[in-house]
């Protein structure tokens, strides 16, 4: 899958239930493994903990996949949690006939490889290891490779094995059962420790982390928490600032040439602001209290300049001049955009995949079709060549972007925080920007490279106009099950995720897509505890701007990670908006620059079904 790394390792079944055809799996551990980063490979580690793993597409399970094959899903990974430094979940198989086949190989232990890909968001060096600080989860898969040794399908030899003298079926051992029991009661008793400093900053971070370890117990975790405690105090009246003075706190040093300092003092801005900063620098709670001005004083005191008799407009000027201090605002800035960014409602990236482009000149996607069959060998073993079909489309980024002014009356008054509040609002409007284009470009009905536009009778994406019901949701599945390859032979058997909808018919479907009985059967019939095939397997993401377009359209959608029909395109190496400064020359201040490159496209008609409604 494009732009995710895949850690495997091999298998140590345990736990399988072949009735059930579920099996329970270690997926990933925090084990170093040597994987392949710019100029050669180096040791990455998964940080494994609830601050690093992003597990929002886990919600409602992930796809399982046969070696990372994304055209054809075998099951779904369920129960997706962290618990003693390891991802753990269980997989469950589907009933189609590779899926089967695939199981019945791990039941023989002929496939005995498990492979998780993800994605690395965020990352620190320690030397020549890289720890992946913050990943995203999208998919695992049965692979007959491996390389993480702490990733492991689980199969209990006492109770699974009939060939190491069990029965063949898993059940809780009184062992098991007493062992859960005592881990809900730990963390029960972990929880009820940190309640009473709940609303503390940082506190929760440890809370979960001492959940997550099994080990840790709770007397292990009281002690944690009164380290924590502890190290955030300081004695009354010992410590206060004086206009001009530095303590020189341990946590910031000059001696890197203010990088210490400037990260320190941007977290310190942020939270002064009321922008929240998942993990500042420790150095940042000694500057909270600390003006900008006496940063400024700070900062030139540390480059060897005198401050003594300096006047606010003065220090601002003089610290402005220099090579690093404005980067402090940049920083300050950047974190700022970054964070309204990420935290902005974005329903779009629920129906598209992230990917990247080199540059701005047209980019062209290709859409790869079906694999040829496999044909009969003859009597004289002559095997024959096979084309791949496959068309495309192409996109070109487009940049959008603005300014922000920072007077240098504003820093004299201190007033940053509605500046880095309206930066936060920039990155949020970034995030609205790309909804607005991906949201636009579903609902323009582009013309495919086909030369039809995405919905058309030839696509067979287009179903009965019909309310949501299970009888036209049931046609809608159907119509994307059928579809077939590039080649038009093979069937893609592509499997239905979310359910599409303006907000008009948002109540409808939260009844049809949860209730475990059909809500609307048909008039004039008897029975209405019918079982409605759809609870709870299916999204629903809704979004306004299709009312705009229509209020009774809605439309069902493949996975984008595992059918890649749309995709949301940024510059390569920028993820998320970019923030640059520099000293105005225009305004007595300076200048922040929020730039963001962005586009979107439709690449396969074949991952989407419309059904216009009544």
């Amino acid at each position: 899958m494009e732009n995710l790394s895949f850690r495997n390792a091999e298998l140590d079944l345990r736990g399988l239930d072949e009735k059930a055809r579920t099996v329970p799996a270690i997926l990933s551990t925090d084990e170093p493994v040597t994987v392949s980063r710019g100029l050669g490979p180096v040791q990455e580690v998964l940080r494994h903990d609830s601050n690093s793993i992003d597990l929002s597409r886990a919600k409602t399970g992930l796809p399982l996949l046969f070696n990372h094959n994304r055209d054809k899903p075998i099951g779904i990974v369920e129960n997706i949690r962290i618990e003693s430094n390891k991802l753990v979940g269980m997989l469950r198989f589907s009933r189609n006939s590779q899926a089967k086949e695939i199981f019945r190989d791990v039941i023989d232990r002929t496939l005995r490889g498990i492979s998780v890909g993800y994605s690395v968001q965020e990352q620190e060096h320690d030397g020549d290891t890289v720890i992946a600080t913050r990943w995203k989860v999208f998919e695992a898969s049965v692979t007959p490779v491996q390389a993480d040794d702490g990733a492991q399908i689980l199969r209990n030899k006492t109770m699974g094995d009939k060939d190491k003298g069990g029965d063949g079926n898993v059940t809780q051992l009184p062992a098991v059962q007493d062992a859960l029991k005592a881990e809900q009661i730990r963390r029960r008793e972990v929880d009820q420790l940190f309640i009473t400093f709940q609303d503390h900053r940082g506190v929760a971070v440890i809370r979960d982390e001492c959940k997550d370890n099994m080990q840790c117990t709770v007397e292990q975790a009281r002690q944690k928490l009164l380290i924590f405690l502890g190290s955030q105090s300081s004695p009354a009246g010992g410590d206060a600032y004086r206009s001009g003075e530095y303590p020189g706190n341990v946590h910031i040093t000059m001696d890197d040439g203010g990088d210490e300092f400037r990260a320190a003092a941007s977290d310190a801005l942020c939270i002064r602001s009321n922008i929240p900063i998942s993990k500042p620098h420790p150095g940042a709670k000694d500057l909270t209290a600390v003006s900008i001005v006496e940063m400024a004083r700070m900062y030139l005191a540390h480059r060897g300049v005198s401050a003594s008799g300096m006047a606010k407009g003065e220090l601002i000027n003089r610290a402005m001049t220099t090579s690093d201090f404005p980067l402090l605002l940049a920083d300050a800035a950047s974190k700022s955009v970054i964070g309204g960014y990420n935290e902005a409602p974005g329903t779009h990236r629920g129906i598209s995949r992230l990917t990247f482009a080199p540059d701005f000149k047209k980019t062209f996607r290709v859409a790869a079709g079906e694999a040829p069959d496999l044909e009969l060998v003859n009597e004289d073993g002559e095997f024959k060549y096979s084309a791949l079909t496959e068309t495309g489309t192409s996109v070109s980024l487009a940049t959008y972007g603005g300014l922000q002014a920072v007077s240098r009356q504003t820093l004299i008054n201190d007033d940053t925080g509605e500046i880095l509040r309206a930066l936060r609002g920039r990155g949020a409007a970034a995030t609205r920007l790309e909804a607005d284009v991906t949201w636009g470009v579903l609902i323009s009905n582009p013309v495919m490279s086909d030369g039809q536009t995405l919905f058309h009778a030839t696509h067979n994406n287009i179903a009965t106009a019909a309310v949501p019901t299970v009888t036209s949701l049931g046609e809608m599945r159907e119509l994307l099950r059928k579809q077939k390859g590039l080649g038009g032979d093979a069937f893609l058997d592509i499997q239905p995720f979310a359910v599409l909808a303006p907000a008009a018919l948002e109540t409808v479907l939260e009844q049809l897509l949860s209730s475990l009985f059909d809500p609307f059967p048909a008039t004039g019939t008897s029975d209405s505890a019918a079982r409605n095939p759809f609870a709870n397997r299916l999204d629903l993401i809704i979004d306004p701007r299709l009312d705009d377009d229509s209020a009774t359209r809605w439309y069902l959608i493949t996975n984008p990670e595992v059918f890649n029909w749309f995709d949301r395109v940024h510059l390569e190496g920028q993820p998320a908006p970019f923030v640059a400064e520099q000293t105005g020359w225009s305004i007595d201040g300076t200048e922040i620059k929020v730039r963001h490159d962005f586009a979107a496209l439709i690449t396969e008609y074949r991952g989407i079904v419309k059904n216009d409604g009544v």
